[in-house]
């Protein structure tokens, strides 16, 4: 995609996750993406259509036809959500979160990134980290990348938390070459 434009990256909030995550994407996404435009969407969007399908788990695809209509409406580029909901896709216990390239969208799960899920003391530092972490992944996916052999690139695939810790929010130079290429 060649534009002289900056593109628009979009994050929107689903019902009960904090505003400040908002603020910290903010100050960091643009350090990982420096061809684009950072929009906090400022609405929260309803989660009530959005019915469990088990153990208190919700399919990862039901959040993001939601978010293409937010993609459309505010004119963006690609459209992140955000939920505080623990999510799952066919064939797995769980994912911290997922994207779909066709529809320019992305939703991403704090449940499982907050330690306090796990029942340990919240730690707000680390769930930012990992947020960002995951954005930034799942952006990657959108923008046409697959996940990396490169247990330090963002484009890992986590099995667990200590994948996405270890990985961090940055690409390698190969994944790095390709987004460039693409720009």
């Amino acid at each position: 995609m060649t534009s002289s434009r900056r593109r628009r990256i979009g994050v929107a909030l689903f019902h009960g996750v904090d505003p400040a995550i908002l603020k910290y994407l903010s100050n960091h996404l643009p350090s990982v993406f420096e061809h684009f435009s950072f929009i906090p969407v400022d609405e929260e969007i309803p989660v009530q259509t959005i019915s469990p399908r088990r153990s208190g788990q919700f399919l990862a695809h039901d959040f993001l036809v939601p978010l293409r209509d937010v993609l459309l409406r505010e004119r963006l580029d690609i459209a992140v959500g955000l939920t505080d909901l623990d999510l799952f896709v066919s064939g797995l216990n769980f994912v911290f979160g997922l994207a779909h390239p066709g529809l320019r969208t992305a939703v991403v799960s704090l449940a499982r990134l907050d330690e306090s899920f796990y029942g340990r003391p919240p730690n707000v530092a680390l769930l930012e980290r990992r947020v960002l972490t995951e954005v930034v992944h799942e952006v990657g996916h959108i923008l046409g990348l697959g996940h990396c052999r490169n247990p330090r690139c963002v484009m890992f695939f986590s099995n667990s938390l200590r994948d996405t810790d270890l990985k961090g929010p940055l690409f390698c130079d190969v994944c790095h070459a390709h987004l460039e290429q693409g720009q």
